[in-house]
């Protein structure tokens, strides 16, 4: 019999094993409203899951592939880590 040693698991936690969207929302209207666009919750929370990359331009005709759009979704990751990541 072959015994075979597992080197490694990866879990995906954040939206499989923990619900974390609303906490990416509050992320990213709050980080939106630094940067002087408006976006509601509801309509953001909606929109959670399609990926950063699709959700930015859809709340802000911004693209993430601008420096302004860098600065938002950069600001959002920090905000989400510092603020809401432990909750």
């Amino acid at each position: 019999m072959t015994t075979k040693t597992i080197s490694g698991v990866i879990l995906d936690v954040d939206g499989t094993l923990i619900d974390s969207n609303d906490q990416h929302a509050k992320a990213w209207v709050e980080t939106l409203e630094q940067f002087g666009v408006a976006a509601s919750y509801d309509e953001v929370r909606r929109l959670i899951g399609m990926g950063g990359d699709k959700l930015l331009p859809k709340v802000s005709g911004i693209s993430e592939e601008t420096d302004e759009g860098r600065r938002i979704s950069e600001a959002r990751a920090e905000r989400f880590k510092s603020k809401y990541l432990a909750t």
